[in-house]
């Protein structure tokens, strides 16, 4: 039968069917006639072909504030300390630039086009040169302005003659572009760069450059400016406009704010760009058919005394960087996600502009930039910068193409009973494909509480890539919670089945199976009504799940009758000492009357450690007790029939368990008497037994002038501490007298039955110096847990 149905299917007469509400599973996995029902559906879906490939426009670009200070500008504004600073620091900066080649070449084919600042120490940009260049063979490596003229002021304290700065740092930009890309002549060679000797080192002499007169406090130390290069794509033949900047900064702590300073030097940005792209006529014709991106760390503190500033730059009519670029993160990430991009401060600075307009609507075939996702990538984080990368993933735009235009999923679209694949408004025009190489598509489900999900995604040969998001954090994705992915053949055709606990808001993106990969695909969604064994809720520590037992002449969400609410949990991790975590399971909201009850439900506890302790509530049960990695069970409530009024059941999951992700320690303030270093060693106390970090010895930290940072996870010997009880550290230095004070003990905090996850920083403030750690403690890995 189902051949028959196959061969129906490519004859065209499953256009009869109507295949927005006909496909239902009862469980993850259809019987044999749901399959061959779903082939007909689906084998006809996936007939509609894919857009002609045309110029493939998808471009990353990433900026990062590397920090690579050379000795002398760490240790500046020069005092009495500065020849035991410079000692202290020399030598360092090298072995940063080195991590962070490391960082990048980890994962290089995110990068197309990468932006650095601050990297000012000229080993630093050996490095970086030397390391990337391979995979990066376009390049400015310096831009420098070794005499300028500025107005006569004080910089930090030096004064400079008759507008004549004397030498100090360059400008600190420098800019990579992946194999594939070439460099373009200027239209206008105004502003190239690189006259005087020094003045312009890179892989092209196609490089415009123009210094910023307007400065203010110690930036004045450093030839900050805009770069700009044209760069194309070789294979597409698409042009990138590319300024590379780096902006005046605020000193708030000395009630430092330069907003006006900022002003003239966006100007002297938008005077750059339009004058060297002048000859090739109107920008706005331009843009049409190139691209223009603005990236750096502009300064512009949008999350606190910065949103007057960021208003009348980014979202005001007339402003240049309104139209034609604006803010790729504000246009395209849901206000939830703050995007934060340093770690003092708080507050986002770094900045990726894209041109011309945020992408509105889903009409295909218009050359107008689509930024598809902005993240702020975890991996370098842990770097010595204070501040983090910003990266952009740009494209031709489409349906549904970044998370401010995501196809919103209603609610009846969560039944299982749906395909999203046709537009809501004309089922004749297909949404859901990977219209171009890169391609994003994103869906948005909010619903009043979170659940669980089975999700599939149908496709012919390899599947589409499914990533799961919380709106305020579109970084990281959500794990699934099933091990190995379900994979159910119909013919042709392929569905691939994936469970996930889900927040009560979430954003799902699909993205080919690789950068090249073109295609359809349709998506499936049931939300779990925890009716039965195969259809139960899935309890993730910290996260509650509710099932409704319907009342009387009621129905759940797949038009059943329901009786029961099944609530599966299951038990994973083990502590780094060795000591059981202790689980809590209650299932809640029965009436204390007959024909209502709570029960444990095919639990098997690991280690034997045993059965749980339960005990019956007024209004369900609660089960709880050591166990070990694997345990697993279901907690079932039941009512023997429909009462005369629905009841909302609630399933709780806890553990003991703690993972503490170990982050930097820095060094904010130097310890006094401020000569040498400060010689830094920490001390553990996990659950009730003490580890000092490093074993032996001490790691050197010099903040004299400048925040220190290292990556103590390196120091631990590992990311992540696993513990059930309690984790205390202690910073000491390697002379401290005071050792044994338990008052310098800071406790990571515990975590409240109704929280997964908490990321902070400890303080320590000892004979004037000043540190500080930051961690994240959860309860479980974001990674998969069992399989159904």
């Amino acid at each position: 039968m189902l051949q028959v149905l196959l061969t129906l299917a490519k004859a065209g007469l499953a256009r009869a069917l109507n295949h927005r509400a006909s496909v239902h599973f009862a469980a993850a996995w259809p019987g044999r006639a749901g399959r061959a029902f779903l082939a007909l559906n689906c084998l006809w879906l996936l007939q509609a072909p894919v857009l002609a490939q045309e110029q493939n426009h998808s471009v990353r670009v990433a900026t990062y504030n590397a920090y690579l200070l050379s000795p002398l500008f760490k240790c500046l504004p020069p005092g009495p300390l500065i020849l035991d600073c410079l000692n202290q620091v020399t030598n360092q900066t090298e072995g940063w630039a080195q991590r962070l080649a490391d960082t990048i070449l980890a994962d290089a084919e995110r990068f197309d086009i990468l932006v650095l600042n601050e990297v000012w120490d000229e080993d630093a940009k050996n490095i970086l040169v030397q390391r990337l260049k391979a995979k990066f063979p376009v390049y400015v490596k310096k831009l420098d302005a070794p005499l300028v003229q500025l107005r006569a002021q004080l910089i930090g304290g030096l004064p400079v003659f008759n507008g004549v700065k004397l030498n100090g740092e360059d400008s600190g930009l420098m800019l990579f572009a992946r194999q594939g890309f070439s460099a373009l002549s200027l239209p206008s060679t105004r502003y190239r760069w690189g006259g005087s000797k020094g003045e312009l080192r890179a892989s092209t002499r196609h490089v415009a450059f123009k210094l910023f007169e307007a400065f203010d406090s110690d930036d004045g130390y450093a030839a900050k400016g805009v770069g700009f290069v044209r760069l194309r794509d070789n294979t597409s033949g698409v042009v990138y406009n590319v300024a590379f900047t780096h902006l005046q900064a605020d000193y708030p702590k000395d009630n430092g704010f330069f907003g006006a300073t900022r002003k003239k030097q966006f100007a002297d940005i938008k005077r750059v760009v339009e004058r060297t792209l002048a000859p090739l006529g109107p920008l706005e014709d331009l843009l049409q058919r190139e691209r223009l991106i603005i990236a750096g760390d502009l300064n512009v503190a949008v999350l606190s005394h910065g949103k007057d500033e960021w208003k009348a730059l980014f979202d005001s009519a007339g402003s240049f960087f309104t139209r034609p670029v604006y803010d790729a993160w504000n246009a395209s990430s849901p206000d939830a996600s703050r995007g934060e991009t340093n770690e003092v401060d708080e507050d986002r600075l770094d900045y990726v502009l894209a041109s011309v307009e945020p992408y509105k609507h889903g009409l295909h075939g218009r050359i107008p930039m689509c930024v598809q996702h902005t993240t702020i990538p975890v991996d370098f984080k842990n770097l010595e910068s204070d501040h983090f990368m910003v990266h952009a993933d740009l494209n031709r735009g489409f349906f549904h193409c970044h998370p401010r235009i995501a196809y919103e999923v209603k609610t009846s679209e969560l039944n299982g009973s749906t395909l999203i694949d046709k537009h809501p408004d004309n089922n004749a025009l297909d949404i859901t494909r990977i219209a171009y190489p890169g391609a994003l598509q994103w869906f948005h489900v909010k619903t009043d509480s979170p659940g669980t999900y089975s999700i599939l995604r149908y496709g012919l040969g390899t599947p589409v890539r499914i990533d799961i998001y919380a709106p305020e954090d579109l970084t990281t994705p959500i794990s699934r919670y099933n091990k190995t992915t379900t994979k159910i053949p119909f013919g042709g055709v392929e569905a691939s089945v994936d469970q996930f606990v889900l927040p009560k808001e979430y954003y799902i993106r699909i993205s080919g199976p690789t950068r090249a990969w073109t295609g359809n695909y349709a998506l499936q969604i049931r939300r779990h009504t925890c009716a039965t064994k195969e259809m139960a809720c899935y309890l993730q520590p910290g996260q509650p799940q509710t099932a409704r037992l319907t009342g009387a002449g009621e129905q759940n969400t797949v038009g059943d009758v329901q009786n029961e609410a099944w609530f599966r949990f299951d038990v994973t991790g083990q502590s780094d000492t060795g000591v059981a975590q202790t689980i809590q399971v209650s299932g809640v909201g029965l009436p204390s009357t007959p024909g209502h009850s709570a029960q444990l439900v095919d639990f098997n506890n690991t280690g034997s450690l045993g059965a749980l302790n339960s005990t019956a509530l007024p209004n369900g049960l609660r089960v709880s007790g050591p166990a070990g990695d694997g345990t697993r069970g279901y907690l079932v409530l039941k009512q023997s029939s429909p009462g005369s009024q629905g009841i909302t059941v609630v399933g709780h999951f806890d553990t003991s368990l703690r993972l503490l992700d170990v982050g930097n320690l820095i060094c904010a303030d130097e310890t006094n008497p401020e000569i040498g270093s400060d010689d830094i060693y920490t001390l553990f106390f996990i659950d009730g037994s003490s580890f000092r970090y490093p074993a032996a010895g001490y790691r050197e930290f010099d903040c004299d002038n400048t925040r220190h940072s290292r990556d103590w996870s390196q120091v631990v010997g590992r990311k992540t501490i696993v513990f059930v009880d309690s984790v205390k550290i202690r910073v000491l230095e390697e002379d401290d007298t005071s050792a044994d004070d338990d008052g310098r003990d800071r406790a990571i905090p515990t975590l409240s039955p109704l929280e997964s996850k908490q990321e902070g920083k400890l303080r320590w403030l000892f004979s004037d110096g000043d540190y500080e750690f930051f961690y994240i403690v959860r309860k479980r890995p974001n990674g998969p847990v069992a399989n159904p």
